[in-house]
């Protein structure tokens, strides 16, 4: 059941975006803000909202599309249901841009390269991502001469694991190419992403850097198991076709 929020002398529902609920779920099965909580210098006492839950909310924040800086929360859950997002610990009236900075620093302060090995590794098991086949920014990489593997001897284990090569746009205007990872990035580049307003040490940077990454770390989880499900779906169901309401 949706909660009321009272504004204004008026009660109104708080809704729970999907994608913020997914992107929730992933990051607690990768136990995300504990991780973070466990390795930045807070006092547990001075703060009613922790450094984790935070990060979280930064992460998720990123998801929403909305022409404002990205640490204020408070301005970017307006009419969501923040509560849900956080632990029993935390308390929803103080996710606000003074909060999310101070947070940010302690991130920065911190060893943040550590912290994002612990959760990309803790994504790679808890998702079942496959490790045998590289992954890789195409759009960095040219191939040259013939690549025609019918006219190679091979068994199917060994055609399994060929290098498949995808066509497809390329913002360069080179239709030979396609570029994944960059088009991910380029999602996170707009100004009110790194907007100068909240950028005012290398700490905040630094943990700007590491958030971001994990969003696109969280975005590409969810698309792998949306992928998956519709992968096992489609075998379960031959010539079924979803429909999108």
């Amino acid at each position: 059941m949706a909660k009321l929020q009272m504004k204004s002398g008026f009660a109104r529902k708080l809704k729970l975006p999907l994608i913020l609920t997914l992107a929730h779920s992933v990051m607690k099965k990768l136990g995300l803000a504990e991780c973070i909580s466990d390795n930045v210098s807070w006092d547990p006492d001075h703060w009613e909202v922790s450094p984790g839950d935070l990060a979280q909310l930064l992460i998720s924040s990123t998801y929403t599309d909305m022409r404002i800086p990205l640490t204020h929360l408070e301005d970017r859950f307006e009419g969501i249901d923040v509560s849900f997002f956080l632990s029993s610990a935390s308390k929803s009236e103080t996710v606000n841009s003074f909060n999310a900075e101070r947070a940010m620093e302690r991130i920065g302060q911190s060893d943040s390269e550590k912290m994002y090995q612990v959760m990309t590794l803790s994504a790679i098991k808890q998702a079942g991502i496959p490790t045998e086949r590289p992954h890789a920014d195409t759009a960095t990489i040219s191939f040259n001469g013939e690549y025609d593997t019918e006219k190679l001897d091979l068994t199917d284990e060994e055609r399994a694991e060929l290098l498949q090569i995808e066509r497809g746009y390329n913002k360069d205007g080179r239709p030979e190419c396609r570029q994944v990872v960059e088009n991910s990035f380029r999602e996170l580049k707009p100004p009110s992403m790194v907007s100068e307003i909240y950028l005012k040490n290398p700490e905040r940077i630094k943990a700007l850097s590491m958030l971001l990454s994990l969003s696109l770390l969280i975005w590409s989880i969810i698309q792998y198991q949306m992928r998956e499900g519709l992968k096992e779906f489609n075998n379960e169901n031959p010539g079924v076709k979803l429909q999108a309401d």
